[in-house]
């Protein structure tokens, strides 16, 4: 399963080599041109001699996770996050560190100080440290180099409702891109697959120069917070509620026209689709529409995003999946909105 082997693929920002040799090979004939730019980023070019707007479809391919920062005396790893992730959620949590895939385990090296014995603190990162059986500084140094990467090992599974495995942001838009380039081109076509954005949008940020679309279209994963502890209202997104748009967030404002051509073409094709209820985050199109270019993002509602685990509905991502290829032919209405 294409959605399984974009999980497990091992990617945080900065080094997403595996994640980008494996959208390479999953890639449909009938492409154009196939760039890594200087950045790390993985362009797929389509249609690019036909006539007409050019639309671009970005998907981040990083994780959020971890980096090996030093060694501590007893020859446990210290570490840092790589991306946005809560310290509390690591305790316990199996681990695979370095290029091999070395196993380890997050472990507390120290007690977190708390008001009192009976009330510690949540733990902080200076308080964790990665397991790997090393005996010393020395060992651990000689099986892992300083700035290797750290990420889950979170098993992938699935039923006829959910997908459950780490990465869903944003392994569920890279799967949705390499959908959009099976969807033959109206009009010219780019499919971003992008580096770094957990950092700050980086890889997209040089986007509109080298690639200068009419129009750009984000992948995502994003928030779905419809738990039982969740105020009404502050669901942000729910599984099984479609396609998440967002209207705005921390770095974008969707100009109301596109979002209206792409709640219409939603629409007309019966793809249920659900408003994003929080100005905050952002994506990929942050780094875009400064330099004039309209952007919009449609997003998988993906529960307990930036962390060893998440849950995204299969029906919300087929439907991601349909509107997204319903965009490919619709550049030209949606790039005069």
């Amino acid at each position: 399963m294409v959605i399984e082997d974009l999980s497990l693929a091992r990617g945080i920002s900065g080094q997403e080599g595996n994640v980008r040799r494996l959208l390479k090979s999953l890639l449909p004939p009938g492409v154009d041109r196939v760039v890594i730019d200087p950045l790390g980023n993985l362009l797929i070019g389509q249609g690019l001699a036909k006539s007409g707007p050019t639309i671009l479809f970005a998907a981040h391919m990083d994780e959020v996770g971890l980096m090996v920062t030093g060694y501590r005396s007893d020859g446990q790893l210290r570490i840092r996050a790589v991306g946005g992730l809560d310290a509390r959620l690591l305790p316990g949590k199996a681990v695979l560190v370095g290029p091999d895939g070395l196993a380890g385990v997050i472990g507390l090296a120290r007690q977190p100080s708390g008001p009192s014995h009976d009330q510690p603190a949540a733990p902080r990162y200076d308080d964790l440290a990665v397991d790997i059986g090393a005996r010393d500084p020395a060992q651990a140094e000689r099986w892992v180099r300083l700035g290797a990467m750290v990420t889950f090992r979170t098993p992938f599974s699935h039923s006829a409702q959910c997908y459950q495995g780490k990465a869903l942001d944003d392994r569920v838009g890279c799967f949705v891109g390499l959908q959009v380039l099976s969807e033959p081109p109206s009009t010219p076509r780019w499919v971003a697959f992008t580096v770094q954005e957990e950092l700050g949008l980086r890889g997209a940020s040089v986007l509109a120069h080298s690639l200068r679309p009419d129009l750009a279209v984000i992948l995502e994963g994003t928030v779905a917070n419809d738990v039982p502890t969740a105020e009404p209202g502050r669901e942000v997104s729910r599984l099984g509620g479609g396609v998440v748009l967002s209207v705005i967030d921390r770095g974008t404002v969707v100009a109301p026209k596109l979002l209206k051509g792409i709640r219409e073409l939603a629409g007309r094709s019966a793809i249920p689709v659900q408003d994003r209820r929080t100005t905050g985050g952002q994506n990929d199109a942050a780094a875009l529409w400064p330099h004039g270019i309209p952007a919009a993002a449609i997003a998988a509602p993906c529960r307990y995003i930036h962390s060893p685990c998440a849950v995204s509905g299969v029906a919300d991502v087929d439907a991601m999946r349909r509107l997204a290829q319903l965009l490919c032919h619709e550049a030209e209405g949606l790039a005069r909105c």
